[in-house]
């Protein structure tokens, strides 16, 4: 700098910067020669944590931070000075610096700066004072650090007390889950109990009412009836039986499905021979196709779907009404229709899915529930689904749909 206004103006400029602010404008002209500009753009390093260094820089225009990574430790605008350690120790430097924004340095060797400060003693009492400026906000930074330290421990204590308190009550879940496991178990082991002790007499009594049965010749006509009455009663305590105890296997998912080609014709034929009696009884019209249709099915289960619907479709039909069962088929799917010509209410219809296999509940006025009903389990169980199509023709319509088998033969 060889212009004497530009040094003056430097000079000047000088005196409102803390380290120099004390030094005779014969002096500050002195190190207005020595001082080298610096242009930095905005987000440029100006020297990285670690760098060695032995200047001192004088910000004249812009603003820069002083960083450490990612923790910003202080920001910094004209007339105040950074790398101030530099001019007294060889280490390296301690944080990293960058303009915020376009900024004008002076840059002061520390070889210049010692020749300056053996000559002036104020230069070397301002460098004094920035040190412990600098110094004492490091103190207040260090004291602010140790509260929030302390303030996270203080957090971390409460936050394990609660993980304790957590873990207790998780604790005394599991121990009041198991009491509760413990006595459904011993509730499901009741009901096996009661259902098995319970087939021992009815088949006794099934196997009486089958010898009276037979004694045809020795019998009125209103005592055979009376003994079909009767067996028809211990056939449906068993199935009763039956149910209880396919139900206990489907709430523990201990039920065993044996499934195979299953021809849906012959099934249903079965059981509307067995119910022979039940619809001349009632003179009812039974309009079934018999069209040979596979299903894949756990015939045990599959038999007991059917026996129930068709059994409570003959139980709520008027007499000489019509019962039509149609069996169809596609490429994937086994189809069963079964409708009636009853003029019933939605509720009085739903009992034909229901009926001996709707699931006790406590509340005997709750309405029905195809989710309560054990017929829809089974058929869901055997991966199949039931519907209540919507027509306009008169009566009640069931589809009950389940998967063709993959080879039928």
């Amino acid at each position: 700098m060889h212009n004497n206004d530009d040094i003056k103006n430097t000079a000047n400029f000088l005196k409102q910067v803390s380290i120099f602010s004390d030094s005779a404008e014969e002096a500050l002209e002195k190190i207005a020669k020595y001082l080298e500009i610096k242009h930095v753009l905005k987000e440029e390093t100006v020297f990285k944590k670690g760098d060695k260094g032995h200047a001192l820089f004088i910000i004249a225009r812009g603003k820069v931070r002083i960083h450490d990574n990612g923790h910003v430790l202080g920001r910094l605008g004209p007339g105040e000075v950074f790398g101030e350690y530099s001019l007294v120790d060889y280490e390296t430097r301690s944080a990293s610096v960058t303009a915020e924004e376009h900024a004008t340095l002076y840059k002061l060797e520390q070889e210049v700066f010692y020749e300056l400060m053996a000559r002036d003693i104020n230069v070397m009492q301002g460098v004094l004072k920035v040190l412990i400026k600098r110094m004492r906000y490091m103190n207040e930074l260090e004291n602010k650090l140790s509260q929030s330290y302390l303030k996270i421990q203080d957090q971390k204590k409460k936050i394990e007390s609660q993980n304790k308190n957590i873990k207790a009550q998780k604790k005394e879940l599991e121990k009041a889950n198991e009491k509760l496991q413990q006595a459904n178990d011993q509730k499901n082991y009741l009901i096996e109990i009661i259902a098995h002790d319970l087939k021992n007499p009815l088949a006794s009594s099934i196997c009486v009412s089958d010898i009276l049965g037979n004694q045809d010749k020795e019998l009125t006509p209103d005592q055979k009836e009376s003994v079909e009455v009767l067996q028809n009663s211990l056939k449906k305590m068993n199935n009763i039986v039956n149910q209880i105890l396919d139900v206990h296997g489907l709430r523990t998912k201990n039920l065993t499905l044996k499934f195979s080609a299953i021809n849906l014709a012959t099934l249903i034929k079965e059981i509307l021979d067995n119910f022979e009696y039940a619809i001349s009884k009632k003179e009812l019209h039974v309009d079934f196709n018999q069209k040979n249709t596979f299903a894949h099915l756990d015939e045990n289960h599959a038999k007991l779907v059917f026996e129930n619907l068709i059994y409570n479709f003959i139980r709520y039909a008027p007499d000489f009404g019509h019962l039509s069962i149609d069996l169809r088929e596609d490429e994937q799917k086994a189809y069963a229709i079964l409708q009636d010509d009853s003029n019933l209410s939605r509720e009085q219809n739903f009992k034909k899915l229901y009926g001996i296999y709707q699931k006790p509940q406590p509340d005997n006025d709750k309405k029905p529930d195809a989710s309560e009903s054990v017929v829809v389990k089974y058929i869901e169980t055997m991966d199949g689904k039931i519907t209540c199509p919507q027509n306009n023709s008169k009566g009640f319509q069931l589809k009950i749909t389940f998967n063709k088998p993959v080879d039928k033969n």
